[in-house]
């Protein structure tokens, strides 16, 4: 649990709503316990490299509506072709939707993605029960290229979805409040 808590469990009580929403105590582990069917889908292999970014861009002219932190590693707004291989980041969720929109597709639910991390067979992380370092960025390194170490492909054969960067889903809540833009991997 974090200061602020979580989004509780779908059809929960008042008062289960409160023990997930409320971030006290600080410290303490929140277990989840619902099902959800989650039908067949596809979804690409790999997180969005800087360089379909930039066709993107080229294509369609795109523009954010909140340029302030936009592609803030782009000296410029042009893209270094050291990074054309990394996963694009310093876009937000409008951004991320766009390019799905143009690209044809969209992304996925948060149910979705867990479900293409982590395969049906209940494993912990994407290439079994065990955490082994050696499968995720090295700390403090920066991000690794899309499609890099295939020994920590998941059971669908998915490319980083632990240890690289936060992706984002298309899963939104808003309990009038406060928005809630869910993201998974990092």
């Amino acid at each position: 649990r974090r200061e602020c808590g979580c989004y509780p469990d779908p059809g929960a009580d008042e008062e289960r709503k409160a023990y997930f929403t409320r971030g006290t105590p600080h410290d303490e582990i929140l277990e989840h316990d619902y099902t959800v069917e989650v039908p067949d889908f596809l979804m690409d292999e790999a997180q969005v490299s800087n360089a379909e970014f930039n066709r993107f861009l080229q294509a369609t002219g795109y523009k954010p509506e909140h340029p302030e932190n936009f592609l803030r590693h782009w000296p410029g707004g042009v893209m270094p072709e050291a990074i054309a291989d990394l996963p694009v980041v310093y876009v937000d969720l409008a951004d991320a939707r766009a390019y799905a929109r143009w690209a044809g597709k969209r992304l996925p639910s948060e149910t979705e993605w867990q479900r293409a991390a982590q395969g049906d067979d209940g494993r912990a992380w994407p290439w079994g029960n065990d955490f082994d370092p050696a499968k995720c960025a090295p700390s403090g390194a920066g991000p690794m290229p899309v499609r890099s170490l295939p020994e920590a492909r998941g059971p669908h054969g998915l490319y980083h979805t632990c240890g690289n960067v936060w992706e984002w889903t298309e899963s939104e809540y808003d309990d009038g409040h406060t928005r809630f833009c869910i993201i998974r991997g990092g």
